[in-house]
């Protein structure tokens, strides 16, 4: 489980993205295009999440005694 820690997001974000587009579709069955949908969705979820890398400090708060619009 430890292995899958560094990911585990990512597949979230893929899982959510996949059923997020399979739920207004499978209502009549699926067709070989909507499953080549539903993959493409679950992969772009999986990509973005995991290509954007997480922030241990938000942006927007300065270090003590540093005025804003001063950050180098």
């Amino acid at each position: 489980m430890k292995n899958l820690a560094p990911y585990a997001k990512a597949l979230v974000a893929a899982a959510t993205a996949a059923i997020a587009f399979a739920i207004p579709i499978v209502d009549d069955g699926l067709k070989p295009s909507e499953v080549l949908g539903i993959i493409g969705a679950g992969l772009a979820g999986l990509g973005i999440v995991y290509a954007v890398p997480n922030r241990t400090e938000p942006k927007h708060r300065a270090e003590p005694g540093l005025i804003y619009g001063d950050e180098v």
